[in-house]
């Protein structure tokens, strides 16, 4: 949100005016306010001529992160708690059978549950190009629905910047969706089951059927970011994402 009113609007003015009316959507008036000017603090920070450069507390890619996680949060919550009814899919589950075949797995329980498909993990690793030094890389996932056996099978749709508020709605009108969200040591794929507002619930290939995690802190951990593996040997190369997810239906039959 902040990056596009960042280039969207030409004076610093009409910056702070823009964000503080966007927050407004979410918090009162005075708190939006201090946000902004904040966020305009360390987006732009000020130094007087003949000072040594005044270095902001927090980097501004992680202010915006966090700002971001906190709209999303709160858009979240408030849908989440404006429904009677919680939809849980029912999903054919399948276990990841190594260490870095969740992308795999993932796929497997997509093909199981909307069009029947039955295919080995081995098929898929060759299809979708995985291997040990990057498991499986996001643009492999989202060719799956542009393979010749199944394009005519399955809609898709990808996209970063989700929100609970979209993975659900998705799922309740047919979709499944594969969500990236970051573990210690590497990124990982895994099924958006449901939420209920105070945790998401996963149909993990590594940790199991409906694997709970708290809601704040899926959501600050849906992403991937190279600097989080730094100190791994693990390859992202082009893979940094922020709330990304990947979402399938099957198409209707034409008689």
């Amino acid at each position: 949100m902040v990056i596009k009113i960042m280039k969207t609007h030409r004076t610093k003015v009409s910056q702070l005016k823009a964000i503080k009316l966007e927050l407004c959507s979410y918090l009162n008036e005075n708190e939006a306010e201090k946000i902004a000017k904040q966020t305009m603090k360390e987006y732009n920070p000020i130094n007087k001529p003949g000072t040594v450069p005044r270095l902001p507390p927090v980097d501004s890619s992680t202010l915006l992160r966090n700002l971001e996680e906190l709209i999303a949060f709160i858009d979240d919550w408030n849908f989440s708690h404006s429904r009677n009814k919680i939809f849980v899919p029912t999903v054919a589950y399948c276990r990841q059978l190594t260490g870095w075949t969740c992308g795999p797995a993932s796929i497997r329980m997509v093909l199981e549950t909307l069009i029947n498909e039955k295919v080995t993990e081995k098929k898929l690793i060759k299809i979708l190009n995985s291997n040990t030094e990057h498991g499986t890389l996001q643009k492999d996932m989202i060719l799956i629905g542009e393979h010749d056996k199944y394009r005519d099978l399955l809609q898709c749709q990808h996209a970063d910047y989700g929100s609970l508020t979209k993975l659900t709605q998705l799922t309740e009108n047919g979709w499944l969706c594969i969500v990236e969200w970051s573990l210690n040591d590497c990124p990982h794929y895994a099924l958006f089951s449901h939420e209920d507002g105070t945790a998401v619930y996963l149909n993990d290939p590594f940790f199991g059927e409906l694997y709970q995690v708290e809601k704040y802190d899926f959501i600050q951990r849906w992403n991937v970011y190279q600097k989080n593996y730094k100190a791994y040997n693990f390859v992202l190369r082009d893979r940094e994402s922020c709330r990304w997810y990947l979402a399938f239906k099957a198409k209707k039959k034409r008689f």
